[in-house]
């Protein structure tokens, strides 16, 4: 290659360094607030990926803004992964909206869950080179805002790797070396606690999910049963009852319920109580100091 070719070459190269400068001057970079500082993450984090996307150039780069959070995420994180692999000039770009997606997830660990599993999903084979570069972002932003980025990011792998049967973490140990400290003496206290306290509060959710379900599903057999019954009732109730036998619709207790027009009687837990029947066909109650007799008739 000749001189004047290596010139033509380095000066493409300048062009999209400075290109990519530009475009990245203002955009709203990841992991440069402090932990003390309020803000509306999900408006925040839809303003921040709509300006990268709008950097963006390129069919595979299709995402609506208008779509709710869920679906604009899982689409704009599969778009930013795929155009960050192409190592073309807007690499740099599309990095940065991973470390805003990434930032969302470590900033509320108990409520993004699931959208950190699908970040690291997406990243794929790539995950590696990924933490390599990400890691240093997080470290920065512990050390200069008072974050707790790094521990997140930990206890969040770990959770993967649990529901997932992968090893992310181990990854994670492969890229980073330094980040095994993080999981010593005292972190490691606070990182075991935490984790205990989030799989509680999974189980508790899955508990009461489960309950409810069994719930729905006894009111359900409770109206079957109703319905059963009634409809038992109206076939008792019908004009030829009377000749399908005495029993067909007898029910226990302490009164003889053979015949409809007999009496039902409502004796309370007060005892002493005795019940005679007299020859009359009626019932005698002799009834000690105390408690409530009720008679109710007739039986229908």
């Amino acid at each position: 290659m000749t001189a004047p070719e290596v010139n033509g070459c380095a000066t493409t190269e300048q062009k999209v360094k400075n290109s990519s400068s530009s475009s990245l001057s203002s955009l709203d970079y990841a992991f440069k607030r402090s932990s003390r500082q309020e803000e509306d993450w999900n408006a925040r984090l839809k303003k921040g990926l709509t300006k990268i996307f709008d950097k963006l150039v390129g069919d595979d780069v299709v995402v609506d803004s208008d779509d709710e959070l869920g679906k604009f995420l899982t689409k704009g994180t599969e778009a930013l992964a795929a155009r960050w692999r192409t190592r073309d000039g807007d690499s740099e770009i599309a990095f940065q909206g991973l470390l805003l997606v990434l930032e969302y997830c470590l900033a509320d660990v108990m409520l993004h869950h699931e959208t950190f599993e699908h970040f690291v999903s997406v990243l794929g084979f790539q995950s590696v080179a990924f933490w390599r570069r990400a890691v240093p972002f997080v470290y920065d932003s512990d050390f200069a805002s008072g974050t707790k980025y790094r521990d997140a990011l930990i206890f969040s792998l770990a959770l993967y790797d649990v529901n997932s049967g992968q090893n992310r973490l181990r990854e994670l140990y492969a890229a980073v070396p330094g980040v095994r400290q993080s999981l010593l003496g005292i972190h490691a206290k606070r990182f075991g606690e935490k984790f205990h306290h989030m799989q509680r509060e999974r189980n508790r959710a899955a508990s009461r999910r489960s309950s409810n379900s069994s719930l729905r599903s006894s009111m359900e057999e409770l109206n079957v049963i109703e319905v059963e019954n009634d409809a038992v009732a109206d076939d008792c109730l019908a004009p030829n009852c009377d000749q399908l036998g005495d029993n067909m619709c007898s029910s226990g207790g302490l009164a003889d319920t053979t015949h409809f027009q007999q009496r039902v009687i409502n004796v309370s837990n007060a005892p002493p109580v005795s019940l005679a029947r007299v020859d009359n066909g009626q019932w005698k109650i002799k009834q000690g100091s105390g408690g409530l007799v009720t008679c109710v008739d007739p039986v229908m």
